[in-house]
């Protein structure tokens, strides 16, 4: 896990994009880049946690409607 996030961060880094320069020079751009980057871990941890909180999907014939609903090649599944 915390390798991706590395990773992801690498490859935010390598990029090639054109930005605008900033007045204020050396330091403003500094702290810019700061302020997106943290804006992007951010992002990227409220993602992830978002997506360990959902229950798992569950496959179990319990979990299915009933056999109405169910498509043909279901049913030959459940008999």
């Amino acid at each position: 896990m915390h390798i991706s996030f590395i990773k992801i961060i690498e490859e935010q880094n390598t990029k090639k994009h054109e930005e605008k320069p900033v007045s204020g020079g050396h330091a403003a751009t500094r702290k810019k880049l700061q302020t997106e980057a943290i804006s992007r871990i951010l992002t990227i941890l409220t993602v992830f946690s978002k997506n360990r909180s959902l229950p798992a999907p569950s496959l179990s014939f319990r979990s299915l409607p009933p056999p109405q609903f169910l498509p043909p090649s279901l049913l030959k599944l459940q008999l």
